[in-house]
């Protein structure tokens, strides 16, 4: 059946972007399977766009990986607009805009999961790159899109929280500071020029955590937009 097809594709797809003479039509394949699949991604791991997420994240490595979907996500919005499909595109940018996460790794006959926290300024390119891509879904999307997009800003604001109770470093969040200052730019020109209430509620709960109990740079930019 063709429906048993399209699901069995994916996996495929998935492992053709690894050679990067075919990454650019495995990646449009894929945007192409699910760009109407409205199944959620948490509970679908078979779903196109949930593969395309998990080869962007920082586990696999290979940051031209990540740079050739923001690329693919670029295309799309050019062809389709941003509220052309059931999806954004920013679940396919959030993985980018983390800060920290584990890897598995064989040992022996048993796997291992081994924290990591991203390289600030090695990423710094792959980021700003990502949140190019968020501010365009923001200043072009309707109301839904902007609001994935004020989620995507808060995600990126977040500080790094390690996995498995590793813990950042002092001089690992001072490096982080400018992206997260940026950031907060970015809402603060959402919230003085608001389109919907909903948007202004949006940036309030992606600030109040930071704005109370943030670091003092941090908190004290925060502060401004509550």
């Amino acid at each position: 059946r063709e429906e048993d097809v399209i699901a069995a594709t994916p996996p495929l797809l998935q492992r053709i972007a690894y050679h990067p003479e075919y990454r650019t039509r495995a990646f449009d394949l894929l945007g192409e399977i699910g760009r109407d699949d409205e199944r959620a991604l948490n509970t679908h791991p078979d779903h196109a766009i949930r593969t395309l997420s998990d080869l962007a994240g920082y586990d696999n490595r290979r940051l031209e990986m990540a740079a050739s979907l923001l690329e693919a996500v670029e295309r799309w919005i050019d062809r389709d607009g941003v509220s052309g499909c059931a999806h954004s595109g920013l679940e396919l940018v959030d993985p980018i805009l983390e800060k920290a996460g584990s890897r598995m790794t064989p040992v022996g006959h048993q796997l291992t999961f081994q924290p990591y926290f991203v390289d600030p300024d090695a990423a710094r390119m792959l980021r700003d790159h990502a949140l190019r891509v968020v501010r365009r879904v923001i200043q072009e999307g309707e109301l839904h899109a902007v609001v994935r997009g004020v989620e995507s800003l808060s995600h990126a604001l977040r500080d790094p929280m390690g996995h498995f109770g590793a813990s950042a470093s002092d001089d690992l969040l001072d490096r982080w500071l400018p992206e997260q200052v940026e950031v907060l730019g970015t809402l603060r020109a959402l919230s003085e020029h608001p389109r919907d209430p909903i948007i202004t509620l949006g940036v309030l709960e992606a600030v109040s955590w930071h704005a109370a109990y943030g670091r003092p740079k941090l908190r004290e930019a925060s502060r401004d937009l509550v």
